[in-house]
């Protein structure tokens, strides 16, 4: 039984790996995902952002963003009181944050994001490291669960 039920656990994991070992493929699918997604190095600087991250926190560009924020440096991470949180991630686990309620005025007083009538992007927030087939732990992804964006009274 129980190499009847590996067998079917790795049915899907393979044709997935098959068809992603096109690198291409699987970034559309990132590119393309409907919920915001960031990966950062060890040391906290954005690596890659999609675009449904760009839309929602208001960021004029990648070229803005990548490269250049650092989730560890991060003002309104900190005020808000998660900075300790999003740092287990480098432990190696997987970091849910709920209640992530980050005013927009912060968010346009600290970083280049677009001005609009927005009062705060509330979302809750999973935290995971990425780790190669070596078990190499050299990123980590950041996946935003939106739950809404008060528009300004």
């Amino acid at each position: 039984m129980k190499n009847q039920v590996e067998s079917v656990q790795e049915g899907p994991e393979k044709s997935l790996r098959s068809s992603l070992d096109n690198e291409e493929l699987l970034a559309k699918v990132v590119e393309f995902f409907p919920y915001p997604i960031q990966i950062f190095s060890l040391d906290g600087t954005a690596r890659y952002i999609n675009k449904a991250a760009l839309d929602m926190i208001g960021i004029r560009s990648v070229e803005s963003h990548v490269g250049k924020y650092n989730v560890f440096e991060d003002p309104v991470v900190r005020k808000l009181g998660f900075m300790n949180q999003v740092r287990q991630v480098l432990t190696g686990k997987t970091v849910n944050i709920t209640d992530f309620n980050a005013p927009y005025r912060d968010l346009i007083r600290y970083f280049n994001v677009v001005d609009r009538d927005v009062q705060m992007i509330s979302s809750d927030i999973t935290c995971f490291p990425l780790v190669d087939e070596d078990g190499t732990f050299e990123y980590f992804a950041v996946v935003f669960i939106l739950k809404k964006i008060p528009e300004l009274q």
